[in-house]
């Protein structure tokens, strides 16, 4: 089954008992005139088995009551993007299967495949499906219809618990919390021993380095030690109750609209050690619960200074009311409490208004994973 489409990460669902299978045979688009699992893209926002479920039911007007993983394909073409795509089976659903405007679904017999009229990979790995294994393939490709070189074999899908030792970047999307992440790959990996090297907020983007499993969680410690590098977007001329885009805002006046030698100068007093403030809105927990719970409740927290360390601070571009800086820090630095200070030095007020970090340590947004990608390691 050779696809070739822009996303990295598929999924391909077949769906048989004892002595069927149902297959969809493509009216439109690329696979035309082929019969084939169901499957497709996995979109952003959800995770690969929900790609999964949702596409069967696009595709065949069936919901899945069971859904189990049973591997994964590597497609390489000559030129194109290798594709990943996750297999799944489903043996009980909801439902009848229905012709749609993309596929029309058919039942055969495990002996009445039609395997010459399928992708010309599907005939070395489906068999061994239905013969209740599960497989890691891959095939290099000539063209759709000719296979270069191929290697098959069975495999364990889910590894769980101390047996996992893998720690990796993922490039956090803006909008999910550091917890909701690792609640993905939770479920992914069958594990709940899964820990991040320092969290982002729902706000901001970036590296975001995982552990999973009890060996891999034990040596996140060394990953927070290490350095991280930001790409800070700071609106001058407003301050904010979180400083940073969710909290309430105040507009200031009276001040002088600073040049780009104000803000360079201003900067040197934020290099090096320095005693930082944390926002109130934070999960440093006073008391044993965290400051932003009794902030919200409306209790008045003091969080005390403590010692961070930043390593530079470049300004990249400033268009007031617009700064965004490269900042290289030590761990345990807010670059939201960074934003206010500035802020408060130039006596403009600030807060932050966009926040990627783009390294921790050796790990980089060049060589972090999608979420996607990542929820298909777990399951490797």
């Amino acid at each position: 089954m050779l696809v070739y489409m822009d996303k990295k990460i598929l999924t391909l669902c077949m769906v048989y008992d004892d002595k069927r299978i149902l297959l969809g045979m493509k009216k439109r688009g690329f696979g035309m005139g082929r019969w084939n699992g169901f499957g497709g893209k996995v979109e952003q926002g959800e995770s690969i088995e929900e790609a999964a479920r949702r596409e069967l039911k696009e595709e065949a007007g069936i919901v899945a009551h069971n859904i189990k993983k049973r591997g994964v394909l590597t497609l390489i073409g000559e030129t194109e993007i290798p594709l990943k795509v996750r297999l799944f089976s489903v043996h009980s659903f909801t439902g009848e299967p229905v012709e749609t405007e993309e596929v029309n679904p058919q039942w055969f017999s495990h002996a009445d495949i039609p395997y010459e009229a399928m992708w010309p990979d599907d005939k070395y790995w489906l068999p061994k499906i239905l013969a209740g294994k599960n497989v890691e393939g891959v095939f290099h490709f000539k063209d759709t219809d000719t296979i270069l070189k191929m290697e098959v074999k069975e495999i364990r899908v889910c590894v769980k618990g101390s047996d996992m030792l893998k720690i990796f970047a993922i490039y956090k999307p803006k909008g999910l919390t550091s917890n909701a992440v690792l609640n993905r790959l939770r479920r992914a990996a069958h594990t709940k021993k899964i820990g991040h090297a320092g969290t982002l907020d729902p706000l901001a983007e970036g590296v975001l380095v995982v552990g999973v499993g009890r060996e891999a969680t034990k040596q996140l410690a060394k990953e927070v030690a290490k350095e991280k590098e930001y790409h800070a977007s700071l609106t001058l001329g407003i301050s904010s109750t979180t400083d940073d885009e969710e909290g309430e805002k105040t507009i200031h006046a009276d001040y002088d609209i600073p040049t780009s030698k104000d803000i360079e100068k201003i900067l040197d007093q934020f290099t090096g050690n320095i005693l930082q403030t944390p926002p109130s809105y934070s999960a440093i927990k006073i008391n044993g619960q965290e400051a932003y719970k009794r902030v919200r409740k409306g209790e008045k927290v003091l969080m005390k200074p403590r010692e961070v360390m930043i390593k530079s601070i470049f300004l990249e571009c400033y268009d007031w009311p617009h700064v965004t800086l490269k900042v290289v820090t030590g761990p345990g630095v807010y670059i939201r409490s960074l934003a206010r200070d500035i802020g408060t030095v130039l006596g403009t007020g600030a807060y932050l208004s966009g926040l990627v970090r783009t390294r921790v340590g050796s790990w980089t947004s060049k060589n972090a994973l999608s979420l996607a990608e990542a929820e298909a390691k777990c399951i490797e």
